[in-house]
């Protein structure tokens, strides 16, 4: 038979013979054998017992998900018909919008009967030049708006505060007339300019959208469109 054997001091020789008396093992031998035997039980009753848990923790896991998924479909649900909701909000707040826009009836005397032409926002826009988002007050959704007025044809940015569209063609008047100019200095540049150029190239200023070049010996323009 094959013998196997360890080295102990003294001491732990002491302790494992007190073991094996008190257990009522004859010899250290037989004491260890037992204790061998019994760890060969544990082993697979603590992997059966992990087995186990995997079982339970995996049924767990699909009942909740059962419970769950019928809810899942209901939010995705619910989701669907919110973002289609908020579409047509966008829609209607449009119109409103577009309506807005539109004159008084004209009024009527008993010797002249005056006509009101409609102005659309693009009108106003022509005629005032710059249209700023914090002059309408009255605004419900300014992208919407400003949006419409891009599609127009405006030139729209945003700034960090609020919306800002510009009519295209006194738009490309002011870039010419700013490229003719030589001085660095934005106040000469802002007297050198009329009123309205003047107002857009202080509001571009403040914002950090238009610069001089030192290289180029120019003011650059540097402005993201919405």
């Amino acid at each position: 038979m094959p013998i196997i054997s360890i080295k102990v001091d003294e001491k732990q020789f002491k302790e494992l013979k007190e073991k094996a008396r008190k257990h009522g093992f004859e010899t250290i031998s037989d004491y260890l054998l037992s204790i061998i035997k019994e760890g060969e039980k544990i082993i697979p009753e603590e992997k059966e017992k992990e087995s186990l848990e995997q079982k339970i923790s995996f049924l767990v896991k699909r009942k909740i998900e059962d419970a769950i998924n019928p809810y899942t479909e209901k939010i995705d649900l619910l989701a669907r018909n919110i973002s289609l909701l908020m579409e047509r909000m966008d829609k209607l707040e449009e119109k409103i919008a577009e309506l807005k826009e539109v004159p008084p009836p004209p009024q009527q005397t008993r010797v002249v009967q005056r006509r009101q032409t409609k102005m659309t926002a693009i009108d106003h826009l022509r005629k005032d030049k710059i249209v700023v988002q914090s002059e309408l007050g009255w605004l419900n959704r300014p992208k919407a708006f400003f949006d419409k007025l891009k599609r127009e044809g405006a030139i729209v940015f945003k700034s960090q505060q609020e919306y800002v569209a510009v009519d295209s063609d006194f738009w490309n008047d002011f870039l010419e007339k700013l490229s003719e100019l030589e001085s660095e200095d934005p106040e000469v540049i802002k007297r050198s300019l009329p009123d309205k150029m003047a107002l857009l190239f202080d509001l571009l200023l403040k914002e950090g959208m238009v610069f001089y070049d030192q290289i180029e010996k120019k003011w650059i323009v540097a402005v993201e469109e919405e």
